[in-house]
């Protein structure tokens, strides 16, 4: 695989999270910054502030800054003060639970698109070659 081909079958695959998450965006008046940020959040308890995020995800400080306050305003997301560090906030999802149960049923169904047709033999090479492409990535970042 070239790699051309890499990237543009990495920015297909976000239309399609895009696309499969739209009926959950759509019922509940979300962006999909604001899906993807309550979902992180919901999917990685052990990421609480908008560095993580920032950092995890590698969108921009000011797009996460938006997101969140605009989740903040909606009742979404509470921020309360990080007793470690006065600059900085910890966040909680707030109001979030049909959200994020519907959002894990899209993340479910993208999965399975992505998935279709693997036999469990499939699975289990893709499954370590990804967990080799993980280690090579970690090796050199």
């Amino acid at each position: 695989m070239k790699k051309l081909d890499i990237y543009l079958s990495f920015r297909q695959g976000l239309n399609l999270y895009d696309k499969v998450s739209l009926p959950v965006r759509d019922k509940f008046g979300l962006t999909f910054m604001e899906f993807i940020v309550i979902m992180f959040l919901a999917n990685n308890r052990e990421y609480k502030k908008a560095s993580d995020i920032v950092e995890v995800l590698g969108i921009a400080k000011s797009h996460v800054s938006m997101t969140i306050l605009s989740l903040e305003e909606r009742g979404l997301l509470e921020r309360t003060m990080d007793p470690c560090d006065k600059r900085s906030s910890i966040l909680e999802l707030k109001n979030t639970e049909a959200i994020v149960e519907e959002g894990r049923k899209a993340q479910n169904r993208f999965m399975d698109i992505l998935l279709d047709g693997l036999d469990e033999k499939e699975l289990m090479d893709t499954n370590k070659s990804f967990e080799k492409i993980e280690e090579n990535i970690m090796r050199n970042v």
